[in-house]
């Protein structure tokens, strides 16, 4: 058995509930349909993709915390000038 096993939406969701990050299968299926998901490492199975452990342990960590809505982020206010 591999130590990197390469995994599908449910395993993701599985791995990442393990790790305190709460998820179903249908939302890394958004994820990727919004391309918020790496790239597959695995694409040899039609509709099947698979993404090495290693590759989400690196997503996982990279993720914003929960709450943390980067795309409601207030932008900078203008600077007045002098």
């Amino acid at each position: 058995m591999s130590d990197d096993p390469l995994l599908g939406y449910a395993q993701i969701a599985d791995h990442a509930t393990s790790r305190n990050q709460a998820m179903k299968a249908q939302t890394v299926r958004n994820y990727r349909h919004r391309g918020l998901l790496p790239e597959p490492d695995d694409t040899t199975v039609p509709d099947r993709p698979r993404w090495r452990q290693s590759t989400i342990d690196q997503w996982l960590t990279s993720r914003p915390g929960k709450g943390a809505r980067t795309d409601l982020q207030p932008k900078p206010a203008d600077t007045p000038s002098t």
